[in-house]
């Protein structure tokens, strides 16, 4: 690695004042004789490329957008990152007090667009960048963040932050089963549909529909509107009661309702309230303190807070934009770590000024909603969600959105669940759910089988459209495993080679001998570590892949059948004795299991006592039920 003194400039950026911040990662600020109201700056000249840049598609919602040269690099784009021979280089827009700066390609140069938002606003020397140089894609990424959050102050690592428990367990949202018509008899009949059922829920989520506005999409009050004649408190009791539920959440939008508060209702009594339904920013601490607080005395546990980039446009000549959005975010993360140990799901709010300000709360949605009727949506969904990870999973957990079980490309998009990391929510209609799917996909008491970290795309295709191109491969550790979710966005069907590489297996420390498992097909093989396999991927298809280094001959894929097969594995250790291995494990939850046996495997204990197994070829099944409960195995191996 270079030193620090040696390593040349990461921009080439005339006027700006650039920190090296550790070998290979520089910063960029403005030139200090600017003030800032809306400025252009040069912060990269020649060719760079080809890449993938997540940009705002909308105000609300980021995708990737893939480049093969810098003049294709599209306006309000918040991460860049490009191949530079065997390395990788990224760019990373920054905030300062009260200026907003994305990225855009501007003849042959990238620039940093900055801007207030409010023409009485101006800012000296705006920290515009971070750009830099390494080996791995993931790890670059990581680190710029990681300064990002350092420099900015306003937001923290994801890793430095409370994981809600709620992320942990399935939940179920109304949003798609009945929209904003919701009632308490609706969430009453979701609940009966659930009591007695195969698969638990963990949390449910009243989504929009429940609060008290006007015709004009302004809030009114705070408490529930005549579909809910009892009020809050009781429909939670008794869904918690009914169900066991540890978490029951309610939707609301950042600004109160979609077009904030009523500047005519009750709240405008207490409360000062601009013409355009925005709280004046004086307010919003009291307002989220009294909100959340009865919301809690109602039993919710935690909240989704929609629409919040909509709050750059009601902010406009009263605030600049980001000292605005900070005002609101410090009363509603305050509020919420208060009063739901910052139970806080943040949503429509992919914009680098929600990013920089998470200090308490953890989750973001990640990917535009999951649209049930829209054609092309499961694709689109799982191509923004893959790349869009990049960009929030150092910050926040990213939250790949709800789904319906009984949807015809449910699979799909459980495979996209199972291994995205993130939190799981189905939005079935009462009566539809496919219990056999959800058995796979979680466990009997609604528990996610483990993962270490959050998906990304694998580094062969980073800087290809799957949409034109061969399969997107996206994947995710789970202990000693990796698994690579396998979708043929493009739809026209694939044979494409996988191995151990594609899950990113590689180094001096690497094992040199990994078995391969598909959901579709099964068993693939025993490979080397720089080895590939064929894989057959449908029109349209998708497939989940198991990859485990072989130990002694020995590999334990997990649970047959499931989604995340290893994540139903806890801690392993294979050991020799004498002639023979033995294999000991804890199981997380049990389920019938397959393993890669390479020599014969003498007996199986489960908690001390035999059971049954088969053996065919190299896959060794182990006979156990499905359970919640956790258990020991042991195998011996000749």
């Amino acid at each position: 690695m270079a030193s620090v003194e040696s390593a040349a400039p990461f921009f080439s950026a005339p006027g700006c004042r650039l920190q090296q911040l550790d070998a290979e990662i520089w910063q960029a600020w403005s030139p200090s004789e600017v003030l800032i109201c809306s400025a252009a700056v040069r912060l990269l000249s020649g060719t760079v490329g080809p890449g993938v840049a997540i940009y705002r598609r909308t105000d609300f919602w980021a995708a990737p957008h893939f480049w093969k040269h810098a003049s294709e690099i599209p306006d309000r784009t918040m991460l860049l990152l490009w191949q530079e021979g065997p390395r990788y280089a990224a760019l990373l827009p920054l905030a300062g007090r009260d200026a907003h700066v994305e990225l855009a390609a501007r003849g042959d140069g990238v620039f940093a667009l900055v801007q207030t938002c409010h023409q009485e606003t101006f800012e000296q020397s705006v920290p515009l960048a971070i750009g830099g140089r390494g080996d791995c894609p993931y790890e670059l990424t990581e680190r710029l963040f990681d300064h990002a959050a350092r420099l900015i102050g306003t937001c923290r690592r994801r890793d430095q932050k409370l994981v809600p428990e709620w992320t942990r367990r399935l939940g179920w949202c109304s949003w798609n089963a009945f929209g904003v018509q919701v009632t308490e008899e609706n969430i009453r009949s979701a609940i009966a549909s659930f009591e007695n059922a195969p698969v638990k829920l963990g949390f449910m989520l009243l989504d929009d529909g429940w609060q008290h506005a006007d015709a004009e999409g302004r809030l009114l009050t705070t408490g529930p509107n005549s579909k809910f004649p009892r009020g809050l408190a009781p429909l939670v009791h008794e869904a918690k009661r009914r169900l066991g539920l540890r978490h029951f959440g309610v939707w609301h939008a950042w600004q109160g309702y979609w077009k904030g508060v009523s500047p005519k209702g009750p709240i405008a009594q207490d409360h000062r309230v601009l013409d355009n339904g925005l709280l004046h920013p004086t307010e919003w601490a009291s307002f989220y303190e009294k909100f959340y607080a009865e919301l809690s005395r109602a039993g919710v546990d935690f909240t989704k807070a929609d629409n919040q980039s909509f709050s750059s446009h009601l902010l406009r000549d009263v605030y600049a934009h980001v000292s605005g959005m900070r005002l609101l975010r410090e009363a509603v993360e305050g509020a919420s770590a208060k009063w739901f140990q910052s139970g806080l799901l943040n949503c429509m709010s992919q914009e680098s000024t929600v990013l920089y300000q998470l200090w308490h709360s953890n989750v973001l949605r990640n990917s535009d909603d999951f649209y049930p009727e829209r054609e092309g949506n499961p694709q689109e969904h799982v191509l923004q969600n893959a790349w869009n990870a990049l960009w929030c999973r150092t910050l926040a957990i990213p939250d790949w959105d709800m789904f319906q079980s009984h949807h015809p490309q449910a699979a799909w998009h459980a495979a996209a669940r199972a291994v995205s990391g993130g939190p799981i929510t189905i939005t079935d209609t009462p009566g539809q759910q496919d219990w056999e799917l959800l058995s796979r996909l979680v466990f009997p008491d609604g528990r996610l089988p483990h993962l270490d970290g959050y998906a990304v795309p694998a580094r062969r295709g980073l800087f290809e459209d799957p949409r034109a191109g061969q399969p997107l491969i996206v994947w995710n550790r789970s202990g000693m495993a990796r698994i690579a979710a396998v979708f043929d966005v493009a739809g026209k069907g694939a044979t494409l080679s996988i191995g151990p590489r594609d899950v990113d297996f590689a180094g001096e420390g690497a094992p040199q001998a990994y078995a391969l498992l598909s959901m579709n097909h099964g068993w693939l093989g025993a490979l080397g570590l720089e080895d590939s396999v064929a894989l057959e991927i449908e029109p349209g298809g998708h497939d989940v892949v198991t990859v485990v280094p072989i130990h002694h001959g020995f590999a334990a894929f997990g649970a047959e059948h499931a989604f995340n097969p290893p994540g139903w594995l806890g801690a392993q250790q294979i050991t020799r004795d004498g002639t023979s291995f033995h294999w000991h494990a804890e199981l997380r939850a049990t389920a019938p299991l397959i393993l890669a046996v390479l020599p014969t495997a003498a007996w199986v204990n489960v908690n001390g006592k035999s059971v049954p197994f088969t053996q065919t070829g190299p896959l060794l099944r182990v006979e156990l039920p499905r359970s919640a409960l956790p258990a020991v195995i042991d195998l011996r191996l000749h």
